[in-house]
């Protein structure tokens, strides 16, 4: 019998990888497990999620731990199998280098997943087993794992119901999300976020969409320092008083 509100954890997590995880990452382990297995989208069937987008913000604020000690974390779990992360095309990103820029998904590793115990007593569970079990193509994308990448979270949902008509209205979720669409540092959207607050107080500018206006912002400023290189690498030089 299903218990409400409560979300399966795989059992080799408290029977031997617990003890190996440091503070950090067995909270990253746990978010993921909430995010994946603690969604259930057939109850006909019981297929639970396999995997979820979680942005860094999500992860700072449901571990309470900073960016820092989640990168690390994030990187030893993935080294050592308790989780995955993967882009939309589902390519395993399994170093620094390929995460980078990169919305991510995040699965429970093979460590757990390989252990989990599916009822073979019905047609039903072996539904459940079929879509557990890996593809014969890693790269192919079924209908059901295309609808669990579409899955609306409560983040993404706020997204959508936002106009953002305020500046108010920009927080960690945003200025992450434009970080990862235009390539750039988070501290550079943070920076285009106060001159565009500055620019609207000077001026007494007025947005009907303040999320458009900073990716704006940030557009022009990020082209304008790429001109800014480009020029400068062909610049003369003047040798006169060498």
């Amino acid at each position: 019998m299903a218990v409400p509100n409560t979300t399966p954890t795989p059992n080799e997590l408290y029977n031997g990888e617990m003890n190996k995880m440091g503070d950090t990452e067995l909270r990253v382990v746990l978010i993921v497990t909430r995010a994946t297995l603690g969604w259930e989208i057939d109850p006909e069937t019981g297929t639970r999620k396999e995997e979820d987008w979680i942005n860094y913000y999500q992860l700072k604020q449901k571990s309470g731990r900073g960016y820092t000690a989640l990168a690390k974390a994030i990187n030893n779990c993935i080294e050592k199998g308790w989780i995955e992360a993967r882009d939309g095309q589902d390519n395993l990103l399994d170093t620094k280098n390929k995460r980078v820029g990169k919305k991510i998904f995040y699965r429970l590793g093979r460590i757990f997943l390989d252990k989990i115990e599916i009822p073979e007593t019905s047609s039903e569970s072996e539904e459940v087993k079929k879509k557990i079990e890996p593809t014969s193509s890693e790269s192919e994308i079924t209908e059901s794992e295309a609808y669990k990448r579409n899955t609306i979270t409560k983040d993404t949902l706020y997204m959508a119901k936002q106009k953002f008509s305020s500046l108010k209205d920009i927080n960690d979720s945003v200025i992450e999300e434009i970080s990862l669409d235009y390539k750039v540092p988070l501290s550079f959207v943070k920076l285009e976020l106060e001159k565009l607050r500055n620019y609207c107080e000077a001026k007494g500018k007025i947005y009907k969409n303040y999320k458009a206006a900073l990716k704006k912002f940030v557009l022009d400023d990020a082209q304008k320092q790429v001109e800014r290189i480009s020029n400068d690498k062909y610049r003369a030089v003047d040798a006169r008083n060498l």
